[in-house]
């Protein structure tokens, strides 16, 4: 059964994506030298980026809480969206004359090679979860929670501070299975949650500094990181402030938080991103001050609902093709 609040969290989540995709992505991280003159934008910047780097651990913490339930037609689901946005954007484009038709491309773009490092790393935890959810049922909330612990502490040394290319700074499936597991955790503990939530502004501030002080000294260290332990500490604070929210069910949420991943297939397809970079450079040169913040807000959820409602036609053929093949019946 759907949580409005959580659901809520996800639209939340996949509009701190955008803003993220929009900031240092796009407009590249601020120097030390940038942030020394124009510090009042520089620290806006910072101050956006560092809200924004939980989304897509939160993300996938949402799946951890409620604990995927794999089936033929869950992964048919996926894969079909994944799918119905690389092809059919891919397609479009040949008719507008932005891609060559041959046979590398249609097959890249329908089995998804090296273009989304989220699908692929998604569909691993999605193939573990049987094993995950087996896990977190045969542990006590104790035993769990020093797993948890020693996943996080490795994680830090090794993952963030050494940069193993075996977390991949949380890029990486092993990331995710952390993320699972915290959230699983929390779930456990959920009587206490409310108070957790103070983790997110402190996380931000926190991680603001952090960039500052990585620009000053040139430290080799990363503060966008998703496996930095100031990112992984606001993403649950963030969480921590949904899941503990009373909300009366709204089919509203729902029903759009179920489109919202549309969003990141959408604006982060291979075909589209250099465009959506484009008009976020465009717009950050043309205007400043309060006028750039209200600017990109109006883009981003301009964007946002845009993509959300242009997933109402693949519901629609999901729907016509699950109804006639019998796995997803």
């Amino acid at each position: 059964m759907r949580q409005s609040n959580l659901e809520l969290l996800r639209i939340v989540s996949m509009m701190l994506v955008l803003t993220l995709h929009a900031d240092f992505w796009s407009l590249g991280v601020p120097s030390w030298s940038e942030i020394a003159g124009s510090p009042a934008a520089s620290l806006t910047r910072m101050t956006l980026e560092a809200a924004a780097l939980v989304s897509v651990n939160v993300f996938v913490m949402i799946s951890g809480w409620f604990g995927i339930r794999p089936s033929l037609r869950g992964l048919a689901s996926f894969l079909f969206q994944c799918m119905f946005y690389s092809a059919g954007i891919y397609l479009a484009m040949i008719l507008l004359g932005r891609a060559e038709a041959d046979v590398a491309g249609a097959v890249d773009n329908l089995l998804l090679l090296g273009r989304n490092w989220f699908v692929g790393a998604y569909l691993v935890l999605y193939l573990l979860s049987p094993l995950l959810n087996r896990l977190i049922r045969g542990f006590s909330s104790g035993a769990l929670a020093v797993i948890v612990a020693v996943f996080y502490m490795v994680q830090t040394a090794w993952g963030w501070v050494a940069d193993s290319a075996v977390f991949d700074g949380g890029y990486s499936p092993l990331s995710f299975v952390g993320l699972y597991l915290l959230a699983a955790l929390l779930r456990r503990r959920s009587s206490a949650l409310r108070p957790l939530s103070w983790l997110y502004p402190a996380g931000v501030a926190a991680n603001v500094v952090l960039m500052a002080l990585i620009a000053r000294t040139g430290v080799a260290l990363s503060a966008e990181a998703y496996s930095n332990p100031l990112v992984i500490m606001a993403s649950v604070g963030l969480f921590s402030a949904f899941a503990s929210l009373r909300m009366r069910p709204s089919p509203f949420l729902n029903n759009v938080a179920q489109s919202v991943f549309a969003v990141y297939l959408i604006h982060m397809n291979p075909y589209v991103a250099p465009s959506f970079r484009a008009v976020c450079i465009r717009l950050y040169d043309a205007v400043s001050g309060p006028l750039c913040l209200l600017s990109f807000a109006l883009v981003l959820v301009i964007i946002f609902a845009a993509c959300v409602a242009a997933d109402r036609i693949r519901v629609v053929v999901w729907r016509l093709f699950a109804a006639r093949v019998a796995f997803c019946r």
